[in-house]
């Protein structure tokens, strides 16, 4: 078997969506000095590469704690959408590049594949980034999947959360108990491959969201070891 690492590293100054701090990690303890070393971790539940379970958005929503770990577990394909040169993407997009794929077989996680995490670490990650059209936001919650995830900041344009008009992507979504992995790296590697996809957040009580290790394991390829 083969393993992919789709995770951004968290760490002190990384990119973080406009309006959110970044994490705060510290030694507190040091091995010379008490004998063991220890960090403490500050972070937003959303940093990074993270999982965003219904409660982020819909009252009374699940959360990540409602779950059974195989939920974040399942069977992956990645759609390449690296062609579509508009920063909305359709359903039409969707659909000439994706064609039957989802209808022939049975996945658990869809991934969408922009290569806009390649822009990581750079201030143009956070601006204009791709994101998901109404219809095809209600095409993919008809699909039966745990998940979506994507390797761009948002499923739904920058703009502001607390105006209902805004993140319609999200609510169609996640209202479907569809769980959203968002800020994934490294998708180009998995694409034409048979692999299990691996998101597992942080168990922590009442969590509306969480970073994640994602993980992809995935079969050799024809002609490999």
């Amino acid at each position: 078997m083969e393993i992919y690492d789709l995770t951004h590293l968290i760490m002190n100054k990384m990119p973080v969506y406009p309006g959110t701090k970044g994490p705060d990690i510290s030694i507190e303890f040091e091995v010379l000095k008490d004998g063991f070393e220890e960090s403490k971790l500050e972070l937003y539940s959303h940093n990074g590469t993270h999982m965003d379970a219904p409660a982020h958005l819909i009252p009374g929503g699940k959360r990540l704690e409602d779950y059974e770990p195989s939920k974040f577990i399942g069977s992956g394909i990645v759609i390449d959408l690296s062609n579509v040169k508009e920063e909305r993407i359709t359903l039409l997009d969707f659909l000439q590049v994706a064609g039957n794929k989802l209808r022939e077989s049975t996945y658990d996680y869809l991934l969408l594949y922009t290569g806009w995490d390649k822009k990581w670490g750079k201030k143009s990650y956070f601006h204009e980034w791709p994101y998901l059209s109404e219809d095809l936001a209600g095409y993919l919650s008809t699909q039966k999947l745990k998940g979506i995830g994507i390797d761009f900041p948002s499923v739904d344009p920058s703009e502001d959360p607390k105006d209902d008009e805004n993140l319609k992507a999200h609510k169609i979504i996640l209202h479907e108990d569809i769980v959203i992995v968002e800020n994934l790296k490294g998708l180009e590697d998995l694409l034409g491959r048979v692999f299990e996809f691996y998101g597992l957040p942080l168990h922590i009580k009442g969590a509306e969201g969480s970073p994640v290790r994602a993980i992809a394991v995935a079969q050799p390829e024809k002609g490999g070891d």
